[in-house]
């Protein structure tokens, strides 16, 4: 009986932390948003108000029922005869510790499953019967257009001859972090289908002279790709090394040519060892040598890597959370700044 009050104790301690942490934290926005809604008499007034209100009242609740259990749990130990329940209760404590690290890491596997993996497996659904396909295709749609954008701006003030502006942008570069870089390659796949059908030009499509991944998330995505199997319809979608593989190089030498004759982009990965999302580019090389042919010759020394991997040392402790620390981290910038202005 004593075991169970206790794991009880250490459930209701845990949500009070968790309560008192989120109070603490938007106490300030709150009170701030609360005197514009009382005066404005809106939706925050309504809802986020009640809601504050409502956490405060779960506080002083939990704090009750900790109260009483607490008294519960001394009546209990003296009532069989423990005469030395301060000592008792000292390792009950450390069950209530317990419960916290449970409580901490259903947290973690919560955040891991719905924030990394729930959109691991929106994205890597292809079958156009899945509930979250027209999620990925609403999300290639909105990024491709974005990017088309650009590809087709033009400056009225330049002309190339008589008829023909002058591109706005010469040179455009596309960068992915985490997920963000598989919906990059995708987007650049589909950008190229449509010059394939004539809807892009291809003189727009050489405008585009590099993708540079950092944290990607590239080969897990390939690996669920390839293990859920897409239907016929569906696996036209997937990279094809005989195909699309041709576009892409591990040499940086291509971005020093004036003009992308060839199409072709400059992919460097950049990733540390310490980021359980990212790891080197492996699943990704090309059968065929780089080429602006329609049918291009097999590479003759069998598949050619098209990915620049570069592992980068990181300076933080071992447990530290890493996959975000790429933008601020001046290693990655003196490795990526050259691809953009050199």
């Amino acid at each position: 009986m004593h075991l169970a009050i206790t794991i009880v104790i250490g459930y209701f301690v845990v949500q009070l932390v968790v309560i008192g942490f989120n109070l603490w934290k938007t106490s300030t926005r709150a009170k701030i948003l609360s005197q514009d809604a009382v005066r404005a008499r809106g939706h925050f007034d309504q809802v986020t108000v009640s809601a504050r209100k409502f956490h405060i009242i779960a506080a002083v609740l939990s704090v009750l029922v900790v109260a009483s259990l607490t008294a519960l749990d001394k009546w209990v130990l003296l009532r069989f005869g423990i005469e030395n329940w301060p000592a008792v209760w000292r390792y009950g404590g450390l069950v209530a510790v317990a419960v916290g690290f449970v409580q901490f890491a259903k947290y973690i596997g919560n955040f891991i499953v719905k924030s990394v993996l729930g959109d691991i497996q929106v994205f890597t659904t292809h079958d156009c019967n899945a509930e979250f396909s027209a999620i990925r295709a609403a999300i290639i749609d909105a990024v491709s257009d974005a990017l088309v954008g650009p590809l087709n701006a033009v400056d009225t003030e330049r002309m190339i001859d008589d008829q023909h502006p002058a591109p706005l942008y010469e040179k455009i570069h596309v960068v992915g972090h985490s997920l963000g870089s598989t919906i990059a390659l995708d987007v650049l796949i589909r950008l190229r289908q449509l010059v394939e059908q004539g809807s892009l030009a291809l003189s727009a499509w050489r405008r585009i002279r590099s993708l540079t991944t950092f944290g990607t998330a590239l080969e897990k995505t390939k690996y669920f790709f390839d293990v859920r199997q897409p239907t016929v319809s569906a696996a036209q979608d997937q990279w094809a090394n005989n195909f699309y593989g041709k576009f892409f190089s591990a040499d940086k030498n291509v971005l020093a040519e004036p003009e992308n004759k060839l199409g072709v982009l400059y992919w460097s990965n950049h990733w540390y060892f310490l980021d359980f999302v990212a790891n080197k580019i492996v699943a990704y090389d090309s059968d065929v040598a780089v080429s602006a042919e329609p049918i291009p010759e097999r590479s003759a020394s069998g598949p050619r890597p098209i990915c620049d991997n570069h592992e980068m040392p990181h300076p933080e402790r071992i447990w530290a959370w890493v996959h975000s620390y790429y933008l601020r981290d001046p290693l990655f910038w003196r490795e990526f700044g050259p691809i953009v202005i050199g």
